[in-house]
């Protein structure tokens, strides 16, 4: 399932400007992002899609690693213009769901875009405020609540998912009157909670975390530290200007390699002489990049063929429901069950 010399996805950074202050992430922090606040070249967005067009490579991200979609008026006219292209079948992006209302929830959903994840503290304002910084709980509420609401009624459209960022324990989010309305519209599966944190190099102290929450460990590191980190091998990030990234996970110079907009082929961009001596010093001297060993994302890459084989087939069904017009009733149909459970989380 998984092609050496091509990446299973590619990343576009949008941006790294954010309208939220979160606590929990490096964004605006010292350190966390060396680089002038900017907005995703025109140019690498269209030689990122003429690569693509010749390549096995379909599954295009436009999201950013500390910035927000939302923030750039281009984000739907992008997704527009990639699902349009010959070469991206699946396009998805990741947003704290602020300016939702701004761009139009029917907008949004008829755009082209395949997933939307939300990233929200959804139990209370003063959480809301303590740990995104901004004084938007309210507008983010009737975002989620407007536009998973607007997705049911046009039968789903798009793959929608909250990230929740909560004080723990977590039952206390099923306890309030949001959950009682979103559970109408979104399946209590598509709802995950963040428990463990990056601390982006010691940027962020445990104060910084909601309350209960931890940070996560590097176990596998320790375990595996001959092995690369999947994210090597994975998706291909693009930063804003062209530069290509080694991951996603932070902003990284160390990882930083050549230019996308030097090359003529996906392959050949995936497999850049930097690029690929970073991995290769890392599986046969064990030399790991000094921002590797105190990152907490670490998954060795020997995980990738399972995890990947696993997520092609389930993109597969997917796709296949979607096509013979069954997806949207197999959701209606496990939501009245969820409702019918009257499930008590």
């Amino acid at each position: 399932m998984i092609d050496k010399n091509e990446p299973i996805s590619i990343s576009l950074e949008i941006n790294n400007i954010c309208n939220a202050d979160c606590t929990f992430c490096g964004y605006g922090k010292d350190g966390a992002d060396p680089r002038e606040k900017g907005k995703l070249y025109k140019s690498v967005f269209e030689k990122t899609l003429n690569l693509m067009s010749n390549s096995k490579v379909n599954i295009l991200d436009i999201t950013p690693t500390l910035g927000e979609v939302g923030v750039d008026n281009r984000w739907l006219e992008l997704v527009k213009e990639a699902k349009a292209s010959e070469g991206v079948s699946i396009v998805r992006s990741y947003t704290n769901a602020i300016n939702l209302h701004k761009f139009g929830f029917d907008k949004i959903l008829n755009s082209g875009l395949d997933v939307l994840q939300l990233s929200s503290s959804l139990i209370d304002r003063e959480m809301y405020k303590r740990l995104y910084g901004v004084d938007k709980y309210n507008q983010v509420i009737e975002n989620i609540l407007g536009i998973c609401k607007r997705n049911y009624e046009l039968g789903f459209p798009v793959d929608i998912s909250l990230n929740l960022r909560v004080d723990l324990p977590i039952n206390n989010f099923y306890k309030t009157e949001f959950y009682e309305e979103i559970r109408q519209y979104i399946l209590n599966k598509k709802i995950t909670f963040l428990e463990n944190y990056d601390d982006f190099n010691g940027l962020i102290g445990s104060n910084d975390l909601p309350i209960n929450a931890k940070f996560a460990s590097n176990q596998f590191l320790k375990n595996n530290d001959n092995l690369p980190c999947y994210q090597l091998y994975r998706a291909m990030q693009i930063n804003y200007d062209g530069v290509i990234q080694g991951c996603a996970c932070r902003v990284e110079p160390e990882l930083w390699t050549d230019n996308i907009l030097d090359h003529k082929s996906i392959k050949s961009a995936w497999k850049n002489d930097k690029l690929e001596n970073i991995r290769y010093q890392w599986m046969a001297e064990n030399s790991i990049p000094e921002c590797c060993k105190t990152c907490m994302h670490y998954y060795p890459y020997t995980n990738l063929l399972e995890d990947s084989t696993k997520s092609v087939i389930k993109r597969y069904v997917l796709s296949m429901m979607k096509k013979l017009d069954i997806y949207k009733y197999y959701i209606y149909l496990n939501l009245w069950k969820q409702k019918s459970r009257n499930t008590n989380v």
